[in-house]
C-alpha cells in the first residue's frame, strides 16, 4: 500500500510541472562537437548563432534567422594555434557582432586574441592580438607547478546594460606589485577607453590576487581582489580589497572590506544589482581549526555582503543558512552523509531579488599512464598523476531584495568528471564564455535558468535516479549514454522539486541529452536555445532547439 501511495504522490509531482517548456523550432541535425569550445548566442537582431572553435585552426559558424532558418554556414580560418592550452575568456555580442576573447600560451607567453564575427553573415571581421604579458620562465613555471604562485591569467566581463566590456590582466610574474593587475576598458566600437593599474594600498600587501569584477555603470567597474602577505613579508596576513573605477577617474580607488576572518580571503563573486544600485559580494574565507569543523580540519566561511560602490559603505552582511536544503538532505540521505556545498554563482532577478547557486565539489588525484594531462609524474613507472572531479548535490537559495534568505531547494545528483580542471566558482567564471568539449564532461553540469515566468534547474541524469532519490539513493553518472535531459521547476514547498524529461520520454534504448552549458536565454522574447543530442540505438546527431519556458 505504501508503494502505491508513493507512486501516486510522485505522479502528482510530475503532473504539476508538466508542459513547462514549449518547443518553438529545431534545426536540422549536424555533427556532434566533441573537442574545442562551443557557444550559442541569440543576437539582438533576432538571429541565433552557433560557434564551434576547434582545437586545430579554424572555427565553424552557423547562423539562423528570426524564423530559425539556416542563413549562413561558414568555416573561418583564424590565427589561433592549437587550443589544448587555451581558454575562451569572453564570448558575447557587441554592436551587433559576436566578440570572442581567447587566451593562449604562445612560447610560454600569455597572449589574448580578439575575434569579431559578423552577426548576420558569420563572416570574419577581426582577428587581432590585443594583450600580451611577460614570458613565464622555467623557474617561474616550477614555482607555479608547486602552487606557490598563480598562473598569469586574463579575465573578461561585459556590462549587461551596454556594449562596453573590460579585460583584466593578472600578471603574476610582474616584479612590481603595483603592476600585477591591469584593467583595460573597451567601448562598443571595440576601442580602448581607459587603461589603469590596481595598486596595493600603501604597499601593505606583497601579493594581490584578482577575484572578480562587475560593471556598475557603462564606464564604471568594480574589482574584488584578495590581498595577502606571507608570515615573512608582512604583519597583516590577508584582506579583501574593493577597487572602483568611475567615469572621469584616472586611477582605481581601493577600499579595504571588513569581511575577512582569521586566515583570510580565498575567493568570491561580484555582481551589481541595478535595482538597489548596490554590489552583491559573495566571498569565502578560510577558518582556523578552532572556528572550523568539529573534527579539527579547516573549514570555509561564506559571507554575503552588500556594498555601495560610490560611498564604499557596507550596508548588509550575513552568512547563508540553507536550512531547508540541509534538513531535506538529512531526511533523504541521513545525517552521516554531510551536505558540503560551496557558492558557485549569483543570479539577479528583475525586481532586485536574487538567487545563489551552491554545489558540492570534490577534487582528487589518481595515477594514470602517459598520454594524459599530467600534474606530476613518476617517470620510472611511466605513471602520471591525473586530476578528476566529482559534482555532488546542488542547492539554490532565494533572497529578497534586502538580502534576507527566503528559502532553499535541493537537487540531488552525483557526476564524475574525468581529468577536469573544475575549480570553486567555476559557474561564475564560465558565465559569458564558452564551454570546453572534453571527454563528455560538457554534459555533466547543472544549469540554473532564471526565466521570465519562473526559474528552473536543468541537468542530464539517469532516469532511474528519479525514483531512487526519493529513497535516499543515487547512481553516480560516469558515462552519459543512459542519461536524458531533465528540468525542475523551482517553486512551491517541495524542497526537492519534481523533475520531468525536457524532450519527453524517448522510449527504450533511446536518449536525449543537452549541452546546457553552451545555451543562451533571451528574456525579451522568453526564448531559450540549447544543443540537443539525440542518441537512438547508437546513431548520434545534434541539433539546436528553441524552447519557451512557460
Amino acid at each position: 500500500m505504501k508503494k502505491i501511495v508513493f507512486g501516486c504522490v510522485f505522479l502528482l509531482m510530475c503532473l504539476n510541472v508538466l508542459s513547462q517548456f514549449t518547443q518553438v523550432a529545431e534545426s536540422a541535425v549536424f555533427e556532434e562537437p566533441e573537442e574545442g569550445f562551443c557557444k550559442v548566442l541569440q543576437m539582438k537582431n533576432g538571429n541565433t548563432m552557433f560557434f564551434h572553435l576547434k582545437n586545430k585552426k579554424g572555427m565553424s559558424v552557423r547562423a539562423y534567422d528570426i524564423s530559425h532558418k539556416l542563413i549562413a554556414e561558414k568555416q573561418l580560418e583564424t590565427s589561433l594555434g592549437k587550443l589544448k592550452a587555451a581558454n575562451v575568456d569572453g564570448f558575447f555580442e557587441v554592436n551587433g557582432n559576436a566578440v570572442l576573447l581567447v587566451s593562449e600560451f604562445e612560447s610560454a607567453t600569455p597572449v589574448l586574441t580578439r575575434i569579431i564575427v559578423n552577426g548576420t553573415t558569420g563572416a570574419l571581421i577581426e582577428d587581432k592580438e590585443i594583450a600580451r604579458m611577460d614570458k613565464v620562465s622555467m623557474g617561474m613555471g616550477y614555482g607555479m607547478a608547486l602552487g606557490a604562485v598563480a598562473l598569469p591569467d586574463f579575465s573578461v566581463r561585459k556590462d549587461p546594460f551596454s556594449d562596453n566590456y573590460a579585460v583584466v590582466m593578472f600578471n603574476t610574474v610582474q616584479s612590481d606589485r603595483n603592476k600585477r593587475i591591469e584593467l583595460v576598458l573597451y567601448g562598443a566600437d571595440n576601442k580602448e577607453i581607459k587603461r589603469v593599474n590596481y595598486n596595493s594600498p600603501e604597499n601593505k600587501f606583497k601579493y594581490l590576487h584578482f577575484i572578480d569584477m562587475a560593471f556598475f555603470g557603462r564606464n564604471n567597474v568594480a574589482l574584488l581582489v584578495s590581498a595577502y602577505n606571507t608570515k615573512e613579508s608582512g604583519s597583516e596576513q590577508a584582506a579583501f580589497l574593493l577597487g572602483t573605477l568611475e567615469e572621469g577617474d584616472k586611477e582605481i580607488k581601493v577600499t579595504r572590506l571588513d569581511v575577512e576572518r582569521n586566515l583570510g580571503a580565498t575567493g568570491g563573486i561580484a555582481r551589481y544589482n541595478p535595482v538597489t544600485k548596490k554590489l552583491i559580494l559573495l566571498t569565502t574565507t578560510r577558518l582556523g581549526r578552532k572556528e572550523g569543523s568539529k573534527n579539527g580540519k579547516t573549514a570555509i566561511d561564506v559571507v554575503l555582503t552588500f556594498v555601495d560602490p560610490v560611498t564604499k559603505t557596507m550596508e548588509h552582511s550575513e552568512q547563508p543558512v540553507l536550512q531547508d536544503a540541509f534538513q531535506k538532505h538529512a531526511e533523504l540521505f541521513g545525517k552521516k552523509d554531510e551536505l558540503t556545498v560551496g557558492p558557485q554563482n549569483i543570479y539577479i532577478n528583475s525586481d532586485g531579488s536574487f538567487a545563489v547557486l551552491f554545489e558540492e565539489l570534490k577534487l582528487y588525484s589518481r595515477m594514470g599512464s602517459m598520454g594524459g594531462w599530467s600534474g606530476s609524474s613518476n617517470t620510472a613507472n611511466n605513471q602520471y598523476q591525473l586530476s578528476d572531479a566529482e559534482l555532488g548535490h546542488a542547492v539554490v537559495a532565494n533572497y529578497s531584495i534586502l538580502g534576507t534568505e527566503t528559502g532553499s531547494y535541493l537537487f540531488p545528483r552525483s557526476q564524475h568528471l574525468e581529468r577536469a580542471a573544475v575549480v570553486p566558482f567555476y559557474q561564475s567564471e564560465r558565465e559569458g564564455t564558452a564551454q570546453k568539449m572534453d571527454r563528455g564532461n560538457q554534459y555533466k553540469s547543472c544549469y540554473y535558468l532564471p526565466a521570465k515566468n519562473g526559474s528552473y534547474m536543468l541537468m542530464n541524469d539517469a532516469e532511474k535516479n528519479t525514483e531512487s532519490i526519493q529513497k535516499g539513493k543515487i547512481t553516480k553518472i560516469v558515462g552519459v549514454s543512459d542519461c536524458d535531459a531533465f528540468y525542475y521547476r523551482i517553486s512551491g514547498s517541495d524542497i526537492v522539486p519534481g523533475r520531468v524529461m525536457l524532450y519527453g520520454d524517448p522510449g527504450k534504448k533511446s536518449h536525449n541529452l543537452s549541452i546546457f552549458t553552451i545555451s543562451d536565454y533571451d528574456a525579451s522574447s522568453n526564448q531559450f536555445v540549447t544543443l540537443k543530442l539525440e542518441n537512438e540505438r547508437g546513431d548520434k546527431g545534434v541539433k539546436l532547439v528553441w524552447l519557451q519556458p512557460q
